[in-house]
């Protein structure tokens, strides 16, 4: 063992003069490998310019006189009670489409008075979309233009005055034009006083639904960016000659109830004042609105109706009933018997003639099934 302790030492201390030797040659060639580089020439950074937040865009955007001259162009010389519902309607998108899909059906236009009243209170719309009953073309027309009835609407929330200010500009030129004039036709009567002119049924009962083209009866349309929405002229109709401004046959709407009158238009303060009783009787829950001037409510959650009428029973006919549904758990009806349990009749080797009659029938089958049968046999 010492022999080899020694040759271990010996190999060790040859292989400390090795790798001495290596690390002093390595050492040495170290510093031509990390000997400092030349600079490198860098441009100079330039100043990056802060970048400006994204604004965003709100939600309602206030609209400029042309465009809400645009929006009321085909409603600006509507009769002002028509021209009231018309506007707070349009706030209510979602009930108009409904309240013309249910007008569309032939029944349902047959309505009126209490039936009519009572019918739409049910469906839980708006009053004043409950008021255009009577107009069920107009409804049709707001259905259709969905885009148009959800802009005006949005801004006659927004922008309630400016909206009607739109209607008196559009009103004072048809008059500049000559097209707004009281004829028979309209069954209106046109009241100015200073800048404002008010349209009234010159019978309370009768409004008649002006028919016109927003591009001709108001003379130049200055903004051409922005020409006039228009709405469909009935098939058929014709005008009279060198009129601009037609009418459809008056409607009497003393014939649907309480749903129509209940709201005028207070020009001078821009607003439209609301009768509260006849409102809060179409709108259950109705919270009075201040000063009695209409701002827009959100619409209440709708209201299940099914056309099944309710049946009121006897409170013992609920009990009796439900004695009667522990019986039938407890007590299973008895199962009809198997049909091989019934008795076999086997008439082999029996003498020609011989009269067979027939079986009886099971236990499980009625009595007066059970005469007839065998009434045919005697």
């Amino acid at each position: 063992m010492s022999g080899y302790r020694g040759l271990a030492v010996v190999v060790g201390l040859t292989a400390g003069l090795v790798c001495g030797g290596v690390e002093n040659s390595s050492a040495q060639d170290m510093p031509s490998i990390m000997a400092p580089l030349a600079p490198v020439p860098v441009a100079p950074v330039q100043p990056v310019a802060p970048v400006k937040p994204v604004v965003s865009i709100p939600a309602a955007q206030q609209l400029t006189e042309a465009q809400l001259d645009q929006l009321v162009a085909p409603i600006a010389l509507y009769p002002d009670p028509l021209l009231g519902q018309m506007l707070i309607a349009s706030t209510y998108p979602q009930d108009v489409s409904e309240a013309a899909r249910w007008a569309r059906i032939p029944a349902n236009r047959t309505l009126g008075g209490d039936a009519l009243t009572a019918a739409m209170k049910a469906k839980g719309w708006n009053p004043s979309v409950m008021a255009l009953a009577p107009f069920p073309s107009l409804l049709a027309i707001m259905a259709d233009k969905l885009d148009w009835t959800e802009q005006l609407g949005g801004a006659f929330v927004a922008q309630q005055g400016e909206v009607m200010a739109a209607v008196q500009h559009l009103r004072h030129a048809a008059l500049a034009a000559g097209n707004l004039k009281a004829t028979p036709e309209c069954h209106c009567v046109i009241q100015t006083s200073g800048d404002i002119i008010a349209i009234q049924p010159s019978d309370t009962d009768l409004v008649s639904v002006p028919v016109y083209d927003p591009a001709v009866t108001y003379g130049s349309w200055a903004a051409a960016t922005y020409p006039p929405a228009t709405f469909p002229i009935p098939q058929g109709f014709v005008f009279p000659p060198g009129k601009g401004v037609a009418f459809n046959p008056a409607i009497d709407v003393a014939l649907f109830g309480p749903i129509w009158g209940w709201e005028s238009i207070d020009w001078p303060n821009r607003r439209i004042v609301v009768h509260e009783a006849r409102y809060a009787a179409l709108q259950p829950g109705h919270a009075a609105f201040a000063g009695g001037a209409w701002v827009h409510e959100a619409a209440p959650p709708r209201r299940v109706v099914h056309n099944a009428p309710s049946v009121v029973t006897h409170p013992s006919h609920h009990a009796k009933s439900a004695a009667m549904r522990r019986f039938a758990m407890t007590h299973p009806p008895t199962p009809y018997p198997p049909y091989w349990s019934a008795p076999r009749y086997h008439v082999w080797a029996l003498p020609p003639g011989t009269i067979v009659p027939p079986p009886p029938p099971p236990r499980h089958v009625a009595r007066d099934w059970y005469a007839g049968y065998y009434d045919r046999y005697r």
